[in-house]
């Protein structure tokens, strides 16, 4: 592929994208642990350099008030590459009071909290809780008030917090308990049991690992802890650069690359960043670690 100093059309960008996936895959199976080892030291020292660089320029526009700007610049198809590759782009009101819960997930499970989020509007975030976070106790109060706390640092634009509880009468019983045999047939009609090809022998996964797989034209990443195994698409997202040299901390992946750190029993990222991992349906059978590699949700 050949480059001038024109700028790119929409188009030419794309393959220009589709060109850099396809050089990274052929350098993941170079015969030369060496070269190949120097070409992804290169790729990770230039993803350093670009994201500090970019990350200062964005922090530097949002302290001079021009976020907008920024929101502006990404409607341009490359920019907005660019700018969800190194997590620069502003997150919506939604996705920043999201993960700004997410830091209090594991407190809320311990507790027996249930936060569920109904609408943000305004910078006024509305949420139903249920559980041990309902009610006027010494430890439910306390806790509102560490969730309005983790909003006020993670939600730029947080003004208050409505909490609505749920009701405490239960909805009136169906008039009729018996489900209509044609809503069955009509179902199971769409239903789709997913396929699972064998993919690994599960002995070649060993406990703490990590493996990459090329399989029916699709980069699948296998993680394992303990007896659990988990599988996603391979490769960091919004990013061709794969992430089965990445390292595993518990449950959790980290990034070679950019330093994002998921959460294997959803996809998650935990570090504060936005994107998550595309999860592939895995299970195990005679020993081998088999794969729903299209796996399509029911429709009902």
């Amino acid at each position: 592929m050949s480059f001038t100093d024109q700028p790119l059309s929409d188009d030419e960008f794309e393959s220009t994208t589709r060109h850099l996936d396809a050089l990274v895959r052929e350098f993941e199976v170079l015969p030369f642990p060496e070269i190949k080892e120097k070409v992804f030291d290169l790729l990770q020292t230039i993803d350093v350099v670009h994201r500090t660089a970019l990350g200062r320029l964005s922090r530097f526009i949002n302290d001079e008030g021009q976020t907008s700007l920024l929101e502006r610049a990404a409607q341009d198809p490359a920019i907005l590459t660019l700018l969800q590759l190194y997590d620069v782009l502003p997150l919506e009101p939604q996705e920043q009071v999201i993960m700004a819960l997410e830091t209090l997930r594991d407190e809320a499970t311990e507790k027996g909290c249930l936060i569920e989020l109904l609408e943000v509007v305004n910078g006024v975030v509305s949420l139903r809780l249920s559980g041990a976070c309902q009610g006027n106790s010494e430890g439910a109060v306390l806790f509102r008030q560490k969730i309005e706390a983790a909003l006020r640092s993670g939600f730029r634009g947080f003004l208050s917090m409505e909490v609505s509880e749920p009701p405490t009468t239960l909805p009136p019983a169906p008039t009729r308990s018996i489900i209509p045999l044609q809503h069955l047939q009509n179902s199971a009609k769409t239903l789709k049991r997913p396929v699972f090809t064998p993919a690994l022998a599960l002995d070649d996964l060993p406990p703490g690992s990590v493996k990459g797989l090329e399989l029916e034209t699709a980069r699948i990443l296998l993680c394992r802890v303990d007896e659990e195994i988990f599988a996603f698409h391979n490769a960091c997202p919004g990013s061709p650069l794969p992430l089965d040299m990445g390292r595993l901390e518990g449950t959790t992946l980290h990034c070679p690359w950019h330093q994002c750190q998921f959460d294997l029993r959803s996809g998650r990222r935990v570090d504060g960043g936005h994107g998550r991992l595309t999860i592939v349906p895995v299970s195990l059978f005679d020993g081998m670690v088999q794969l729903a590699l299209k796996a399509v949700p029911a429709k009902l």
